[in-house]
């Protein structure tokens, strides 16, 4: 993964993040929040999560024309990084970089993304232990 995938998914996992919070704070407003044990409020968050990482992928994978859902006529979509070099008084555009490397799906890339921030987590558990 390079750095401007890396960087664009790290944006989504914070939005996820930011999300689950918004999200659940809303249905425990709607449900008897104070009835639910503490393992139903992390089963409510999981499941929050699930739901957006799924959206995720989805919106991902129109631009690759996983499931034939695009336009006739439209082979995918590109996604592409804007770097610049920002010094004090100007920012100097370079040139467009595609986040994308060799020919693997956006979607794919999401996944194995959510795969080794996972594997991460599970390394950083385990060393805390």
């Amino acid at each position: 993964m390079n750095q401007w995938s890396q960087a664009l998914f790290d944006s989504f996992a914070g939005g996820i993040d930011t999300y689950i919070r918004l999200i659940g704070k809303d249905i425990r407003s709607i449900i008897d929040a104070d009835s639910l044990a503490p393992d139903e409020h992390k089963a409510l968050n999981a499941a929050i999560r699930k739901g957006l990482e799924d959206y995720t992928d989805y919106a991902l994978g129109r631009f690759d024309n996983i499931g034939c859902s695009l336009p006739k006529g439209v082979l995918g979509y590109r996604i592409l990084a804007e770097p610049c070099i920002e010094s004090d008084d100007e920012i100097e555009r370079l040139p467009e970089v595609e986040i994308r490397e060799g020919d693997q799906d956006y979607a794919v890339m999401w996944r194995d993304y959510l795969f080794m921030q996972e594997t991460e987590h599970k390394s950083h558990k385990q060393r805390d232990r």
